[in-house]
């Protein structure tokens, strides 16, 4: 007669070994599971965590943080059926993220200036923990192990990461603010006028310059007009600022006076205003002077009220009286500005003057008012 060996056992909880819970990296092999509290009569427990090429009966360990699988089988002497257990997935998670020390810290560069060459942001930590490495950008989304550069004068942020092995926890390290500052530039030499007319100066230009008539308010253009004829004017430069660099000190002033000329005006109307314009090209005289007379309803609109029955004319005309203000009330002429209500116009004429649009004849500008 055969017998047969006793068929595998239907087991208890405690007849099962149990993953252990909240394991994390520490360098150390560290058991992985829990034996059973009992094994049933007649078998050995066994382990493996190569997929069951090779077996022990101690308690498996590991060392990595990463998920092992550990397999188990209950072999039975001669008189027991060898069976598997349930295979058991255990975790040991990356070690958390450390305390940094001081000399772990990356640091802001201070007082950078703006030159040519790209310049480091920050100097590397002294050490970095174990298991790390570390990683900068200063966009947010490219990192790189590099020390980050900075080649504009602007303000920047290095972001920061400790980026960590399979064993430990990556984190991310506090955002560094730096400044690279706009370099000074050296005052340059006094300006040269390069066209001097009777109403315009043309300083001598240079590209990234600033011109002014006062040291105070700039203009790229080199050329002044506007200018009265036969005076001295001083004129500054300087190196004007851009993205990576301050405005220069000015320079020293230079003087330039206008040369001397004589008007010669023709003259057009629309509606209240006159304009004259010079067309006397001698003396360096540029032609498109214009100057303008513009006359305007009395502040006096109301019978009765406060304030001046007379219009008033704003502007000048280099060496030209203004004309009289002439008042009409409808065909008839007025020996002054009216007092009584009614409907009146202002106007001021240059008769006998040369035209703008060519001959000779009168000039009209008036204001109608009630």
């Amino acid at each position: 007669m055969t017998l047969s060996p006793a068929d595998a056992p239907i087991l208890s909880d405690n007849q099962k070994p149990t993953a252990r819970d909240n394991l994390k990296y520490t360098g150390q092999g560290q058991e992985l599971v829990t034996a059973p509290v009992s094994v049933p009569d007649g078998y050995t427990v066994y382990y493996s965590i190569d997929n069951g090429n090779t077996w022990t009966t101690s308690i498996p360990t590991g060392t990595d943080a990463k998920e092992y699988t550990v397999k188990v089988k209950y072999d039975g002497d001669d008189n027991h059926t060898d069976f598997d257990g349930t295979d058991i997935s255990v975790i040991i998670a990356p070690k958390a993220a450390p305390a940094l020390a001081d000399n772990q810290k990356p640091v802001a560069k201070s007082n950078l200036t703006y030159t040519e060459d790209p310049q480091n942001l920050i100097t590397a930590p002294e050490n970095v923990p174990t298991g790390y490495t570390m990683k900068y950008s200063i966009d947010g989304t490219n990192w790189s192990s590099a020390i980050p550069a900075g080649n504009a004068a602007r303000d920047y942020t290095v972001y920061v990461r400790y980026e960590g092995d399979s064993n430990h926890t990556t984190f991310d390290g506090e955002n560094i603010s730096v400044t690279i500052s706009k370099a000074d530039q050296t005052a340059p030499a006094a300006p040269t006028g390069a066209d001097v007319g009777a109403n315009m100066v043309t300083l001598t230009s240079a590209d990234g310059y600033e011109y002014s008539m006062d040291g105070t308010t700039w203009q790229t253009s080199p050329t002044f007009t506007g200018l009265d004829l036969d005076t001295e004017y001083t004129f500054y430069q300087r190196l004007a600022g851009d993205d990576n660099h301050n405005a220069s000190p000015s320079s020293e002033g230079v003087t330039i006076k206008t040369l001397n000329h004589t008007h010669n005006w023709t003259y057009e109307a629309e509606g209240a205003v006159i304009t004259a314009t010079c067309v006397n090209m001698d003396g360096g005289h540029d032609g498109e002077t214009k100057k303008t007379l513009t006359i305007h309803i009395p502040e006096l609109t109301t019978y009765g009220g406060t304030g001046s029955a007379e219009a008033t004319v704003a502007g000048s005309i280099d060496g030209v009286a203004v004309p009289t203000i002439v008042y009409m009330h409808g065909d008839t002429a007025l020996d002054a500005a009216p007092t009584d209500a009614g409907t009146y116009t202002a106007s001021i004429t240059f008769a006998g003057v040369n035209l703008t649009e060519g001959g000779t004849g009168n000039v009209t500008a008036s204001v109608e008012y009630t």
